[in-house]
């Protein structure tokens, strides 16, 4: 349905770079769930290792440490422009079988990830009840 100047209504920017149509060439899906992450026999990255908590620890090519949150989906706290972001991001296994960060993803200033932390419980009474 086309747009209308007028209206107060924004559905967000449009993506003005969909994705290629490429054959032979698959991106992973979409994993929703809630399982508890797991080690991927793809990855090409240096020193796996696991915490106490389960969660996969990885380096990647600069150096930082990656944690798994989901099937090929990282946190990582590294520093852009001198200033320290945390960035949320989808991963995806290249042709050659190396992981490299996809579109997807986000990337919070401190200021933004300590608001965030402050709403987690209002999130929680919301995915609970």
């Amino acid at each position: 349905m086309p747009k209308s100047s007028s209206s107060s209504e924004d559905s967000g920017p449009e993506d003005r770079n969909p994705p290629s149509k490429q054959k032979g060439k698959k991106r992973p899906a979409d994993d929703n769930s809630d399982d508890e992450p797991k080690a991927s026999k793809d990855k090409k990255q240096k020193g796996p290792s696991k915490d106490t908590e389960g969660f996969q620890r990885i380096k990647n090519n600069d150096g930082e440490e990656m944690i798994e949150i989901g099937k090929l989906r990282f946190v990582c706290v590294r520093e852009f422009h001198g200033k320290q972001l945390i960035d949320l991001r989808e991963y995806y296994n290249d042709k050659s079988g190396k992981m490299m960060p996809g579109k997807k993803g986000i990337s919070l200033s401190r200021e933004q990830y300590e608001n965030f932390k402050k709403l987690i419980p209002e999130i929680d009474s919301k995915i609970k009840g």
